[in-house]
């Protein structure tokens, strides 16, 4: 629920600003302690907003739009103007389950996995059935969302603005895998088989061997980085980065650059512009390597657990459910605290919001 009482705080160049303008660069998220939204600028690594007064629950997950910012607290989502801050309205999802965010142009969206449901958000909120339950879901630049249905073999996309899926790929029977996005192209990556494939509307490619074998609990990042796809292997504690630069053509593959990583549990691996990022879960630690395996960056965490996002800027966001701890990790993989409760003077107090 949104309580009475919003309070916004401009931060940038240290005047109030009659309207807020805000670049489609940087993190939204929810502090608890500060009852707070706040949203953090990828460049500078500075908290330039917040709005006040905001109950919501611990976890909640803050998506931007075009001109809204979408705060998913349980199946309630509030929808703030972002010219202004001020809650615009609120709306009443009904779903359980924890939703996967996606911010791209002509969404933000919200997947819901179990439920096989895929919601638009924007001034009318979209619910698209999917067919049934989902795998998680990736995204390319032009608003198109990919999803693979996981009690059939479809791989199924949704086309910006367009009212329903369509599904003009399978996977191979007896086979297993993940989605990914490789150059701004969606792709299918068999682990069965160890290849990927490219995906388009008029279906799948001919398959492009990788070089290497994968697991059937192989976890693949949902981006690739210069050439080469990010996947972990768990059982043996290592980061392989296989060569996808060939896809589409008919270039020789490199071998694949395997990372060797301490024993442990660890997180899928997220790719920024030029980076990997894992969470080494068991040692609580924020793990960054280039596309070459060299390792760029190994942090502390400094809250028991973690979530990872990849914003629309190349940067990587990684903040715990609490939104008190919060890292900024660069295209090439330096990681930057950005200090959460730092006071700022100008604010301004809209009307109260009737509860």
């Amino acid at each position: 629920m949104l309580v009475a009482g919003v309070v916004v705080v401009v931060i940038a160049g240290g005047a109030s600003q009659p309207a807020l303008q805000f670049q489609q660069v940087g993190h939204w998220f929810y502090n608890v302690a500060q009852k707070a939204l706040l949203h953090v600028d990828g460049g500078t690594k500075q908290v330039d907003a917040k709005v006040g007064g905001v109950d919501a629950s611990a976890g909640s997950t803050a998506l931007a739009g075009d001109r809204e910012v979408f705060l998913v607290s349980g199946k309630q989502v509030v929808v703030f103007g972002k010219s202004t801050l001020r809650v615009d309205s609120k709306v009443d999802v009904d779903l359980e389950e924890e939703p996967v965010g996606l911010e791209v142009v002509g969404g933000p969206y919200l997947v819901y996995r179990e439920g096989g449901t895929i919601v638009r958000l924007g001034r009318a909120l979209k619910r698209i059935d999917a067919g049934g339950p989902l795998a998680d879901p990736v995204a390319t630049s032009d608003g198109t969302v990919w999803v693979q249905r996981t009690t059939a073999r479809s791989l199924c996309r949704l086309a910006r603005d367009a009212g329903a899926v369509d599904c003009p790929a399978e996977v191979p029977e007896g086979h297993i895998g993940a989605l990914s996005v490789v150059d701004d192209h969606a792709v299918f990556v068999d682990t069965t088989a160890g290849a990927a494939h490219l995906l388009s509307a008029d279906g799948m490619s001919d398959p492009v061997r990788l070089d290497v074998p994968l697991p059937d609990d192989a976890r693949v990042a949902a981006h690739g980085v210069r050439g080469r796809l990010p996947v972990l292997d768990p059982k043996r504690n290592t980061l392989l980065l296989a060569d996808v630069s060939g896809l589409g053509t008919k270039k020789s593959v490199a071998p694949v650059l395997p990372v060797a990583l301490e024993a442990g549990e660890y997180s899928a691996p997220v790719s920024s512009q030029d980076a990997v990022i894992l969470l080494d879960l068991t040692r609580k630690r924020l793990l960054t390597f280039g596309p070459d395996g060299q390792r760029k960056a190994d942090t502390p965490l400094r809250a028991e657990s973690a979530r990872i996002t990849r914003g629309e800027d190349g940067r990587v966001y990684v903040d715990d459910p609490t939104g008190e701890h919060l890292f900024v990790v660069d295209g090439g993989g330096r990681v930057t605290p950005v200090d959460v409760a730092a006071e700022s003077a100008p604010t301004a107090r809209t009307e109260p919001i009737p509860p």
